[in-house]
């Protein structure tokens, strides 16, 4: 959830609005708390007292649009021999943009150089040698849009001993 203070607002401790399910404002505070994608339109009012007459509501809008975080693959990529055990691969975005489900691992293609599990393991397909391309990608969710990236791992044969 991200949300930001409005100047100005909490010394006059007006009773401001925002669009349900889009934003919300804290009246005491001035904090503006960002809910989903949309237009956030707020309303600031002033009702008259003994001493003052009401205040003109002061209204605005914005548009809060969602993120698509940048995805990241550690510990692959690189050349590995067929007969060697797979690398491990982690997928990650930056803490600003953290995500709340795992990464969904795949080899987007129809290869038998490689597959990789639910946690980014990636094993190899007996001897076939070429490019294994994995990606990692992350579902869409509240102000955030799907996102993904791919490493490529290069899988060699094993080079002949002559002795």
């Amino acid at each position: 959830t991200r949300s930001f203070h409005v100047t100005g607002v909490q010394t006059c401790a007006l009773p401001i609005s925002g669009t349900p399910g889009i934003c919300s404002v804290d009246d005491s505070t001035g904090v503006v708390t960002f809910l989903g994608t949309g237009t956030c339109s707020y309303s600031a009012t002033v009702a008259s007292n003994g001493d003052y007459a009401a205040a003109t509501s002061a209204t605005g809008s914005f548009t809060i649009t969602a993120v698509t975080p940048t995805v990241s693959i550690s510990g692959g990529g690189g050349s590995y021999e067929w007969a060697a055990t797979g690398p491990t691969l982690t997928a990650s975005t930056p803490a600003s943009t953290r995500r709340t489900g795992a990464a969904t691992w795949s080899v987007p293609s129809t290869t038998t150089v490689c597959s990789v599990s639910s946690g980014g393991v990636v094993s190899f397909g007996g001897t076939a040698v070429g490019t294994c391309t994995v990606r990692a990608a992350y579902a869409a969710e509240t102000g955030y849009n799907a996102s993904s990236t791919t490493t490529d791992i290069t899988v060699t044969r094993s080079p002949v001993s002559l002795s």
